[in-house]
């Protein structure tokens, strides 16, 4: 759990389907480091304007996967307090693709309350509706073309300039 690569996490979410067969001993200790992970990435978002390398991991659908074998009460409470920060982030400028990418993937994570899930899967389905329209606006052909024109004259200026 100290590493935060994508396939590592990947890899405990897919060791954990067999969580039936551990002790509940190692269970309860995996639960621990996973609720203290997600209260590190609420940390460090609400102490810091920027996103720390730390914890690009959220950006994954693997880390929600894992989130969801320890889905309750208490892991449903973490997960809104992130969407919440993550949502304000997202609120400030859209354009960022950190936090869509968040905002996607936390509807990877499985909820025990339903109205969680739901809420979750509306946002990701808010978002990239937002982004098709973003990607519309830059794949527009009026856009097409005045790109090419500035390309184009680039080189004019830069030579006058000389």
């Amino acid at each position: 759990m100290s590493k935060n690569k994508y396939n590592t996490l990947e890899e405990l979410s897919d060791l954990l389907n067999f969580k039936g067969y551990f002790p509940e001993e190692i269970l309860h200790k995996m639960a621990l480091l996973v609720f203290s992970k997600v209260d590190f990435v609420n940390s460090q978002l609400v102490s810091s304007e920027n996103v720390n390398s730390n914890i690009y991991y959220i950006e994954f659908n693997p880390f929600y996967d894992l989130l969801s074998h320890f889905s309750g009460i208490e892991m449903d409470q973490k997960v809104a307090n992130l969407l919440s920060v993550v949502f304000k982030f997202y609120k400030r400028n859209k354009n960022v693709l950190f936090f869509n990418s968040v905002l996607r993937s936390m509807a990877s994570y499985t909820a025990f309350n339903e109205n969680l899930h739901e809420l979750l899967i509306k946002n990701r389905e808010a978002v990239s509706k937002t982004g098709q329209g973003i990607e519309a606006e830059i794949n527009h052909p009026a856009m097409g073309i005045a790109l090419a024109v500035i390309c184009a004259l680039i080189p004019f200026i830069v030579t006058k300039c000389s």
